[in-house]
Order: C-alpha cells, then sequence, then structure tokens
C-alpha cells in the first residue's frame, strides 16, 4: 500500500510542477506581449513625430533626408510589431528586424522610383510631402514582411526550367 501512496503523491506532485510551469509561461507571454504592444505605440508616436520635424528641418539640408530616412524606420517597426501582437506570435525581435528590413527596401523602391523622375526632389520643399508617403509605405512594407516572406518561401517565384511547366 505504501508504495502505492507514494506513486501517487508523485503523481500530483509532477501535476502540480507542470501546472506552474505553464502559468509561469503563459504570465511570461503575458508580460513580453504587453511590452511589445507598449513598444509600438511608442514606435507609432515617434513615427508620427516625424511628419512635424520634416516640416521644421531646413529644405534641402541633411536633417531633412534624416527625417525622411527615420520615418519608414519606425514606421515598419511599428507595423511588424503590431502583426507580431495581432498574429499572437512570441519573437518581438525577430518581428522588429524582418519588418524594418521589409519596409525599408520599399521605403527605398519608393524613393528611388520619386527620383528618377525628379532628381532634385530632395532638394526642395517637396521631399517634406513624402513623409506622409513613406510613413504609410513604412508601415505596409512592415506590417506584411513576415506574409511575403512566408510567401517567397515558399514559392518558386522564377522559372529556371527551358520547358513549359507540367499540368
Amino acid at each position: 500500500m505504501k508504495p502505492v501512496v507514494a506513486a501517487l503523491l508523485a503523481q500530483i506532485r509532477r501535476h502540480s510542477e507542470q501546472e506552474q510551469t505553464a502559468l509561469l509561461g503563459e504570465r511570461t507571454r503575458r508580460r513580453q506581449t504587453i511590452a511589445g504592444l507598449a513598444a509600438a505605440l511608442v514606435l507609432l508616436l515617434l513615427a508620427l513625430a516625424t511628419v512635424p520635424l520634416a516640416y521644421a528641418a531646413p529644405v534641402g539640408g541633411w536633417q531633412s533626408v534624416a527625417v525622411l530616412v527615420a520615418t519608414p524606420l519606425l514606421a515598419s517597426t511599428w507595423g511588424a510589431l503590431v502583426r507580431n501582437a495581432y498574429d499572437g506570435m512570441s519573437n518581438w525581435l525577430r518581428a522588429a528586424a524582418v519588418g524594418s528590413a521589409a519596409g525599408v527596401i520599399a521605403f527605398l523602391l519608393f524613393v528611388a522610383a520619386q527620383l528618377s523622375t525628379n532628381p532634385d526632389l530632395l532638394a526642395g520643399e517637396r521631399a517634406r510631402q513624402l513623409v506622409f508617403f513613406v510613413l504609410a509605405i513604412g508601415f505596409i512594407g512592415g506590417f506584411t514582411s513576415e506574409t511575403v516572406y512566408r510567401k517567397l518561401q515558399t514559392q518558386d517565384v522564377a522559372q529556371t526550367s527551358v520547358l513549359p511547366p507540367g499540368r
């Protein structure tokens, strides 16, 4: 009888330890989510603060270009963190890094297209107006980065065969 009682007590103790571990893990995930959302709110405010900064910076100076570059970087990181929370993921740093990379690439492509049609764009007054566009482009790039990367990983984006694809 004694071994049976000891086995049951050990089983109860293991079950209690598993519950404690699960509860601790849930608390940790909740704290990480709160910290990630707080960081997203801070990034939102910083990204929005670039709009008045763009109009306060001297026209054609390095400051206006710095604001123009900082805007999509902040917005894309914000978008990636929002997406991370939306998807219920827990890897906040990875989301921020991947999202900021995607947002900055989208920003560079957008500005390159603008500069190809208007080479003096960054030296004039119109550069300030780009801030509104790169804010949105950065956010969308960061928010959709995981979806785009996942799609690229699963698709054969370039046909490398000389034969037509099989049906």
